[in-house]
């Protein structure tokens, strides 16, 4: 349960910060673009193409393949009864 809860949490960040993602710090704190009362779609060129508020973004995404990357890796090493630095009790686990 605190995995996902985790993962919702960083999607659901992801994106409402997507829409002013690569604005620099000073333009976020200015109350005049960021009031943190509305989403705000800041985006322009290439970055606009194709996005709606509210979508995630790739950064989202790479975070859940990490995690399922990690999860697998878990479940080899307990199946094959590997150390967590990747040690086999009897010889190197190799996945």
């Amino acid at each position: 349960p605190g995995s996902r809860a985790m993962l919702i949490g960083c999607a659901i960040g992801d994106a409402f910060g997507a829409g002013i993602e690569l604005r620099g710090a000073d333009w976020i704190r200015d109350e005049a673009n960021v009031d943190f009362t509305r989403y705000v779609n800041a985006r322009e060129g290439f970055m606009a193409f194709n996005f709606h508020a509210g979508m995630y973004t790739d950064d989202a995404e790479m975070t859940v393949g990490t995690m399922r990357a990690l999860m697998h890796r878990r479940i080899v090493q307990r199946e094959s009864g590997a150390s967590p630095s990747g040690n086999a009790a009897e010889g190197e686990c190799r996945t």
